[in-house]
């Protein structure tokens, strides 16, 4: 089973264009590989879609950690971003993506809930990582959205199948889009957005928008 993660990630970096206040954002991701390939191809590929809807210039800043363990490394790295002017960090980096929600929330908990810097989270809804108090005392939460990897949605269908006595050995099966085989939450997104992202997701699965599998596809 594999996941074209690179539609919701397009689904994310769209979010993260609209939601932009400095027109920078970031990409963190762990080791290089054609799996995270996926993952910076659609979030930039959905920033610029999104950057040109709205007639402006969006900056991506990208980096790697070189592993998926080294958290100190990604909190580093996220520091670096924000300080650059970046407001929103998606991080595709595994347990090391915790140094990234590390450093938004000590961040944030310094400034006003209006001035907050975001995270997007990946895999599964990491949502309960974004909750903090910020320094005029409002509970607040800076996880924009997750991209999901539908392995609930995978499980469920294999297990069906096994279920009925078809169990599938050998073949090669890629959730997309469709069925939620991956796909984005509705986190912290104004409905103005998550209007957009939904007539994306739309678009994708229709045809009418293609997703590139590599960044080396983007033009």
């Amino acid at each position: 089973i594999t996941f074209k993660s690179n539609e919701a990630s397009y689904l994310g970096g769209l979010a993260a264009a609209y939601t932009t206040k400095t027109n920078k954002v970031g990409f963190i991701g762990g080791a290089k590989s054609s799996v995270l390939d996926l993952f910076e191809a659609g979030f930039k590929q959905g920033v610029k879609d999104g950057a040109k809807a709205l007639g402006k210039k969006i900056t991506v800043y990208d980096q790697y950690i070189g592993n998926f363990t080294s958290t100190d490394k990604a909190k580093s790295i996220a520091q670096s971003m924000y300080t650059d002017g970046a407001d929103i960090i998606y991080q595709a980096a595994g347990n090391a993506g915790n140094g990234v929600f590390t450093e938004a929330k000590t961040r944030n908990k310094a400034t006003t809930a209006a001035k907050k810097v975001w995270v997007i989270g990946v895999d599964v809804d990491q949502s309960s990582l974004g909750s903090y108090t910020s320094k005029d005392g409002k509970k607040s939460n800076f996880v924009l959205t997750s991209v999901l990897k539908g392995l609930d949605v995978a499980v469920e269908r294999i297990a069906e199948k096994a279920y009925q006595g078809k169990f599938p050995g050998g073949k090669h099966f890629v959730y997309t889009l469709e069925g939620n085989g991956v796909s984005v939450t509705k986190g912290n997104i104004d409905s103005k957005t998550w209007s957009k992202v939904q007539a994306a997701r739309k678009q994708i699965l229709n045809g009418k928008v293609k997703v590139a599998e590599s960044v080396s596809d983007l033009k």
